[in-house]
C-alpha cells in the first residue's frame, strides 16, 4: 500500500444488517416538544373556538384571550353584539395534555335554532394537546367543535 493512503474500514454485509436492526430496535426517547413543568405553558394565549352548523343549531366562531398561570387555564368570552357568553377553564399537565371545560349560554333566537333556544346553557368538555407555541382540541359528539390555541 502506498505511503499516505488511508484505507477506510468497512463492515461485512452481515454486520451492516445487524447494525441497522440494532439501531432500529434501540428505544429512543420520543421528543415531542413537551415541557417538563406545566408552568412552561404559562402566559397569554389566543383561542379560536369554532362550532359548525348542525341540524339543530347554527354554527359560531368565538375568539378570545386565555390566561395560563401555574398550569391553570382561564378565559372568558362575551359577545359585543349579542348575549352569548362562555367561561373556559382547565389544567394543563406537564406533557401538555388538558381537558378544558366551556360553560356559557347561547346567542339570541336569531342565532340559536332547533333544540337550543336563546340563552340555553352551553356546557362541554374538550381534550386539548398543548405544545410550546400552540394547542389543538376537538370536541367529539354531534357537534365537533374545534379549539385552536396560539401562544402570544
Amino acid at each position: 500500500m502506498p505511503v499516505g493512503v488511508r484505507v477506510r474500514p468497512t463492515l461485512k454485509p452481515q454486520f451492516k444488517v445487524a447494525a441497522v436492526i440494532s439501531l432500529a430496535l434501540t428505544p429512543w426517547p420520543a421528543h415531542q416538544g413537551f415541557a417538563e413543568d406545566p408552568r412552561a405553558f404559562d402566559g397569554s394565549w389566543n383561542l379560536e373556538l369554532e362550532c359548525p352548523d348542525t341540524d339543530d343549531a347554527k354554527g359560531y366562531k368565538w375568539r378570545f384571550p386565555v390566561q395560563v398561570s401555574s398550569g391553570e387555564l382561564k378565559g372568558s368570552y362575551h359577545s359585543a353584539t349579542d348575549e352569548a357568553t362562555g367561561e373556559l377553564t382547565g389544567k394543563i399537565s406537564s406533557d401538555g395534555r388538558s381537558v378544558v371545560t366551556l360553560v356559557g349560554k347561547t346567542a339570541p333566537e336569531s342565532d340559536a335554532t332547533g333544540l337550543s333556544g336563546p340563552g340555553t346553557t352551553i356546557h362541554f368538555h374538550v381534550d386539548v394537546q398543548f405544545f410550546e407555541h400552540g394547542g389543538f382540541g376537538k370536541r367529539s359528539g354531534k357537534r365537533a367543535c374545534t379549539l385552536t390555541f396560539i401562544k402570544m
